[in-house]
């Protein structure tokens, strides 16, 4: 158990960990409010509204059993807009939370179904995929200003609409923040 313990000490300092606050908003149903973006605007963007949002990543072990919460959280100290700013940018702007919410969901799925090589690399397994998963949907959220122009081309906006709504759908079974993995197969002991 401290040899876990200690990995995961070691993972969670070098990994992003956020405690839900008012400045932070976790994935829901509830849409984002322009009330939500609070931070400063940057003097030199060109762009009505920033989007920050990440994948929170937290776990502990007790016994076999691995309890992993993955959250989606939206930074409103870090996110932003403009005076300018119209109800159809917001839509854009939920996107790139929904996008965020679509990979933690893969993370959440690729956790559960990942088979672990062993206790010494438990830690760095998480990290490495976790790792992948950052850098997808980064790749993800500069595809989607790309394509849409950051939501000036409304056809290509409709089309992005469609597809993270259906792969998001296609992963229902991912949408629940905590899941729990079983790695008695790593050892006989508990951990």
């Amino acid at each position: 158990m401290n040899r876990l313990l200690i990995i995961f000490l070691l993972f969670i300092a070098s990994t992003q960990v956020l405690g839900q606050s008012d400045n932070q908003l976790t994935w829901s149903n509830r849409k984002l409010k322009w009330a939500d973006f609070k931070g400063d605007i940057p003097a030199d963007s060109k762009f009505h509204a920033l989007t920050h949002s990440v994948i929170d990543l937290k776990y502990h072990a007790e016994g076999n059993n691995v309890t992993f919460e993955i959250k989606t959280v939206f930074e409103k100290l870090k996110s932003w807009k403009k005076e300018e700013a119209d109800t159809y940018l917001l839509q854009h702007e939920q996107l790139h939370f929904d996008i965020t919410e679509y990979y933690s969901r893969i993370l959440r799925k690729r956790i559960k179904t990942h088979r672990f090589k062993g206790i010494n690399t438990f830690s760095s397994e998480v990290s490495a995929i976790f790792n992948q998963i950052y850098k997808d949907a980064n790749e993800m959220q500069l595809a989607y200003d790309k394509e849409t122009e950051h939501s000036i081309n409304k056809k290509k906006q409709k089309k992005w609409n469609k597809k993270i709504a259906s792969s998001m759908k296609k992963l229902d079974n991912y949408k629940n923040p905590k899941i729990k993995i079983n790695i008695s197969y790593l050892t006989n002991k508990s951990i």
